[in-house]
């Protein structure tokens, strides 16, 4: 998908980041590959990346690929826990529980080619299930018989000060507070299509209209002065 989503949901836990980012591991945390292959019919490509409970109490994830910016040819699929997924879903619809201390959980993305050369980069998020505050990520670049491939180009993630939104959900008028200065906001659906977008100016205390979106969840995109981002999910209220 193209022109989407940029980099990834944030936290959504107030004042509880750096206990929420050393909740879990991944290893590894980004993969950069290159493959040279005579693509059949059944061609497929699997990167494995593991998940470590690095707390003493169970620790309900899920999990979403945003970002993806592939081939048309190609599909993604994701095999957690406790589902192998079929190609196309690209977030979780049952928990993923990890048990006190668990480790080697496995996390894997298959790459159905189909037969198409080219280069594609996504990105996978896990957050804690009950109310979406990020845990870690996982950045995916790969090249399949392409030499044109640059790859390390994609943003890497950068751990943001805390952000604050409320009310969430809201029925009106989110507010968005920021230790710093932004720039832009914009809320995007589940598959990462913009619906809204608004510039915000150094005068401007940060909001943004929500009252003509749909209910449910959503994703709000806030881009700094500095060129970084971030993302909240956040709920319009019935």
């Amino acid at each position: 998908m193209k022109n989407c989503l940029s980099i990834l949901l944030a936290f959504l836990a107030l004042n509880n980041f750096s206990l929420a980012q050393n909740e879990i591991s991944i290893e590894p945390n980004s993969f950069e590959e290159s493959f040279e292959e005579n693509l059949g019919n059944n061609t497929i490509f699997q990167l494995k990346a593991s998940i470590e409970n690095n707390t003493d109490t169970f620790l309900s994830t899920g999990w979403e690929i945003v970002d993806i910016d592939i081939p048309t040819e190609w599909s993604l699929s994701v095999s957690d826990k406790i589902i192998d997924y079929v190609p196309g879903i690209t977030q979780n619809v049952q928990a993923v529980v990890l048990d006190p201390n668990e480790t080697e959980v496995p996390f894997n993305v298959t790459i159905y080619p189909d037969q198409t050369n080219g280069c594609g980069t996504f990105n996978a998020i896990i957050t804690k299930w009950d109310d979406g505050a990020f845990l870690d990520s996982i950045q995916y670049e790969v090249g399949i018989n392409e030499e044109g491939c640059i790859l390390s180009s994609i943003s890497k993630i950068t751990h943001l000060p805390s952000v604050n939104i409320y009310p969430n959900p809201v029925h009106d008028v989110l507010v968005i507070d920021a230790q710093s200065p932004i720039k832009q906001v914009s809320i995007y659906t589940l598959d990462g299509r913009k619906i809204l977008s608004k510039s915000i100016s150094p005068q401007m205390k940060p909001s943004i209209q929500s009252s003509t979106l749909e209910a449910g969840v959503h994703l709000l995109e806030i881009v700094f002065t500095d060129g970084s981002k971030n993302f909240e999910k956040i709920v319009k209220a019935h």
